[in-house]
């Protein structure tokens, strides 16, 4: 399904899923249907549940997700969030600081930024893992 045949949601619409069998979260301006993944989730269900109805996307990076977990999330992508909605609080009201218009890329764990143009380079992620795992080695 590509972008632009994606149903767009408005966060009125979002927010009414928001039970533990019915669980929309919003990540990089997609919507996810994520209530089947809830009990499979390796961090328990409580941290998506506990957001549920809402825009996940700064949690989502600061964990420190693989790219793995983004292509994984790609798959319980339902729609979009509508254009108009970006930038806005699950309240509708404009949230604080500047939009982060996202569009996920087609071949998978990249993320191009509409603003900016730019790619995030599969060497700067290798990068990250392997300083994790000099980390870890030498901290055994």
């Amino acid at each position: 399904m590509t972008q632009a045949e994606l149903t767009e949601y408005t966060w009125e619409e979002i927010r009414k899923h928001d039970k533990d069998d019915d669980c929309w979260v919003v990540l990089y301006n997609k919507v996810l249907n994520v209530s089947e993944w809830l009990s499979q989730h390796p961090g328990g269900l409580d941290p998506i549940k506990d957001m549920s109805g809402t825009d996940i996307t700064n949690q989502f990076e600061s964990i420190g997700h693989t790219s793995t977990a983004l292509v994984k999330a790609k798959t319980f992508t339902i729609g979009k969030l509508k254009d108009s909605e970006i930038g806005k609080d699950k309240a509708g009201k404009v949230a604080a600081g500047p939009a982060e218009k996202v569009k996920w890329s087609e071949t998978g764990n990249l993320r191009e930024y509409k603003d900016g143009g730019g790619v995030i380079p599969l060497w700067q992620i290798a990068v990250g893992v392997l300083l994790v795992l000099l980390a870890l080695y030498l901290f055994h």
